[in-house]
């Protein structure tokens, strides 16, 4: 109780400095910047942060702390009742001796002085001890408004625990009250092969929320896509990208691979045009210009568009076809002569497969041709 009866005795006066979050990162074994001590570099007067050095310097050692310094904390907070330090010291010999006094230390100091890092940061710990997760991130919004770096530094951290117990967090509800951290928390949650589907899915149910920007939505998309999560990557595509033509073909490349992915090499370059005609500049050709995956829809089996040609280029157009929830292979299903000044070809469906992986090529010619070719008005019908 002695922990306690010092707090009670300098009457609730503002407290600051205690340390925190080992359970999220020194208790883990991480080598993460430990968040209280980084916020402690902001409290206190000289005097208590030599007393904090010192007992910093014990815990860390794993050596009892020296009743004299424990004497010598109580001189300095007799001298100085608001020694924001000594308090940080105090709750460091609280937390080695794992003092049952400790949360209540912490509650008082959360209540005098709710924005300081280090309070906060011991606050989470405790949360996080108890398996109450949503209250570490909601820890968060007072942290973040105070100082956001160790928001971005303790995230890895946070993210870890929510692994343990995923579905502990309606991440809905989370996302929708946009947190000011929310981009960093998505950010990091894409590297989750346990979090990231739940997260996309609560993004997903709460569209108006602001939390997120297009190139974090994008790398959640590809990320899911190469965890094979393709219903939950098309409807986060959905979201987060505009109008698409007939049967769901974009006509756009910023966010492949539900928009083109374009290809560049020494015989063409492949460009997609502010009006969506997708530009093939070529001389020996013989390359895959354009990919992208499409979820054609029930009773669509066509894909449509007209061809326009400049220069001396001859080569034919490859149109392949691949499932991409399988491996990803493409196969020719037609091949479209430099004559031709229209598409139509059949893209029935190959089984159960809804997601296709469609690909546009070039032959190569063994004749150095330059010259365009131009698809416009693409779509799946």
């Amino acid at each position: 109780m002695r922990w306690l009866r010092r707090t009670l005795a300098i009457s609730c006066v503002a407290l600051a400095g205690v340390a925190g979050f080992a359970s999220l990162t020194v208790a883990r074994g991480d080598r993460n910047l430990p968040l209280a001590t980084a916020g402690m570099a902001f409290d206190g007067a000289a005097t208590g942060r030599i007393l904090r050095t010192a007992t910093q310097a014990s815990v860390a050692s794993q050596t009892p702390v020296p009743e004299e310094l424990a004497t010598l904390v109580d001189e300095a907070l007799a001298a100085e009742p608001l020694n924001y330090a000594a308090h940080s010291a105090i709750a460091l010999q609280m937390r080695q001796a794992d003092d049952p006094d400790l949360a209540r230390f912490v509650e008082l100091a959360s209540q005098v002085r709710p924005r300081t890092p280090s309070t906060i940061g011991l606050s989470m710990e405790l949360a996080s001890k108890d398996g109450d997760l949503n209250r570490v991130l909601r820890l968060l919004d007072r942290l973040h408004a105070v100082r956001p770096q160790l928001v971005r530094t303790a995230m890895p951290s946070i993210v870890a625990e929510l692994e343990k117990a995923p579905e502990t967090v309606d991440y809905s509800a989370l996302l929708a009250r946009e947190p000011s951290w929310a981009p960093i928390f998505l950010s990091e949650a894409i590297g989750s092969e346990q979090l990231l589907p739940l997260v996309a899915q609560g993004r997903v149910r709460a569209p108006d929320a602001d939390v997120s920007n297009d190139l974090i939505d994008a790398a959640m998309v590809r990320k899911l896509v190469a965890n094979g999560d393709f219903d939950t990557a098309w409807s986060l595509y959905e979201l987060s990208s505009g109008s698409r033509t007939s049967g769901g073909l974009s006509m756009k490349d910023a966010k492949p691979p539900f928009d083109w992915e374009l290809f560049q090499t020494a015989g063409q370059n492949a460009t997609v045009k502010s009006d969506g005609t997708l530009e093939i500049s070529l001389s020996s050709g013989g390359a895959v210009a354009a990919k992208q995956i499409v979820r054609i829809p029930a009773g669509a089996n066509r894909l449509t568009g007209s061809i326009s040609r400049s220069g001396t280029t001859d080569h034919d157009l490859i149109i392949r076809l691949g499932c991409a929830e399988a491996d990803g292979s493409t196969r020719e299903v037609a091949r479209i002569p430099a004559r031709a000044t229209a598409l139509d070809v059949p893209i029935a469906g190959e089984g159960s497969c809804r997601y296709r992986t469609l690909e546009i090529a070039t032959d190569r010619t063994s004749a150095l041709q330059s010259g365009m070719i131009e698809l416009r008005n693409l779509a799946i019908r």
